[in-house]
């Protein structure tokens, strides 16, 4: 019988949930940063059976887009030179 683990059936494929050191790799952060915003539920993350901590990469791209910040069209910039 086929795996449906998270709701997979054969015709959606199980998406892979990154590792702690996959998800400090993925978004550029040291593993210490990255267990700080974890405790501190920061980011979003599973802890399935409170031990390991695993990570959605389509959930950590969200999560780095959140602080967008939009350009001021037509503002000048000054150079300080």
């Amino acid at each position: 019988m086929a795996n449906n683990f998270r709701g997979n059936t054969p015709e959606t494929p199980a998406r892979r949930l990154l590792t702690f050191k996959e998800a400090a790799t993925y978004v550029g952060l040291s593993e210490n940063y990255l267990y700080k915003l974890t405790a501190a539920k920061a980011i979003p993350h599973y802890k399935p059976r409170g031990k390991n901590i695993y990570f959605d990469p389509d959930e950590l791209d969200s999560w780095q887009r959140r602080g967008k910040v939009s350009p001021e069209y037509g503002k000048e910039v000054q150079d300080d030179e």
